[in-house]
């Protein structure tokens, strides 16, 4: 048997599920500590565990941001090669 006595009590476990999973995002401000041209086209993001990503700002279209994702290491070659 359930341990769920209505859809009240299941809806508000899955909140708290997604609530607990959901990816806190961070930006970082790179525009003092970067050296490559790159770094003008993306925003730096950390995530809840620790992991930063570069997010492109190229816009594609009018109005429209590439916003691709790249987990950044210490090269900025994708990144270029994405532009």
């Amino acid at each position: 048997m359930s341990q769920y006595t209505n859809i009240n009590d299941i809806s508000s476990d899955i909140i708290d599920i997604i609530n607990s999973e959901a990816k806190t995002e961070i930006v970082i401000n790179t525009s003092d500590k970067k050296n490559s041209w790159v770094w003008s086209f993306y925003r730096q993001i950390q995530i809840s565990n620790g992991d930063i990503f570069a997010n492109c700002e190229v816009e594609i279209d009018a109005g429209v941001k590439c916003n691709k994702r790249h987990k950044t290491k210490s090269s900025t070659g994708n990144l270029i090669i994405n532009i």
